[in-house]
C-alpha cells in the first residue's frame, strides 16, 4: 500500500471512529450519495481497508463534509495534525 493510500485510509478510519457512535460504511456511502456523489459501502470499506486508490477530488471534498474536516485533512499532515488534536481534546471531555 502507498503511503498516500495508506494516510487516506489512515484518516478516514480516524473520522468514521470519532463520534460515539461510529458511522458504518453504509452510513458513509448514504452521507455521500445525499451530497450527489454516488458511493457504495464497498467502496467506503475498501477506502477504509486503503485498498481503494486515487479517490475523485469530488468525493474527497463530500467526505470532508460529511466529517465537517477541511479537505486538507486528507493531504496535509499539518491540517490532519490540528483536526486529530481537537478530536483528541474532544474525546477528554476538554473540547
Amino acid at each position: 500500500m502507498g503511503t498516500h493510500l495508506a494516510a487516506f485510509a489512515e484518516n478516514l478510519n480516524t473520522l468514521s471512529t470519532a463520534r460515539r457512535q461510529p458511522l458504518s460504511h453504509a452510513e458513509v456511502a448514504r452521507r455521500l450519495t445525499a451530497l450527489g456523489v454516488p458511493t457504495s459501502a464497498a467502496w467506503v470499506q475498501l477506502a477504509r481497508e486503503g485498498r481503494q486508490a486515487n479517490p475523485s477530488a469530488a468525493r474527497v471534498q463530500a467526505l470532508a463534509k460529511v466529517f465537517g474536516v477541511p479537505i486538507g485533512y486528507f493531504f496535509d499532515p499539518d491540517v490532519t495534525d490540528l483536526v486529530n488534536a481537537a478530536l483528541e481534546k474532544a474525546r477528554a471531555g476538554l473540547g
